[in-house]
């Protein structure tokens, strides 16, 4: 009888410790999984810094070709105002020339008016 007192405390004993190292492997389980948990949620942290950074990234290319096209724009009226003056120009040479021949036109029918009368 004392024997079976014994293997029966020795089985219980047992059970016990069983019951001990699975709650020690539940709550080392559990503990792993939040680690895991933190891990998932530093890498989803991590995912979304570099997509803000890509957007950032994206808003500057944006913003430079927005200067940029701003910048081809102002060159573009900048030739036409320079196209404008060289036709101002030339029309102020044409202007110029048509006065040096009205000029020598003067000069010659003086010059002829002095020759006939001489």
């Amino acid at each position: 009888m004392l024997e079976a007192y014994l293997k029966t405390h020795r089985n219980i004993s047992q059970a016990h410790r069983n019951a001990l190292e699975a709650g020690r492997n539940t709550l080392d389980a559990r503990w792993n999984a939040v680690q895991s948990h933190r891990n998932i949620l530093d890498a989803y942290r991590m995912a979304l810094q570099a997509y803000r950074n890509a957007l950032q990234t994206h808003r500057n290319a944006l913003e430079a070709l927005n200067n940029a096209l701003y910048t081809r724009m102002n060159a573009l009226k900048g030739h036409r105002n320079v196209f404008q003056a060289c036709k101002i120009a030339l029309d102020a040479s044409k202007y110029n020339l048509r006065a040096h021949r009205n000029i020598l036109q003067a000069h010659r029918k003086t010059f002829e008016a002095r020759s006939c009368c001489v």
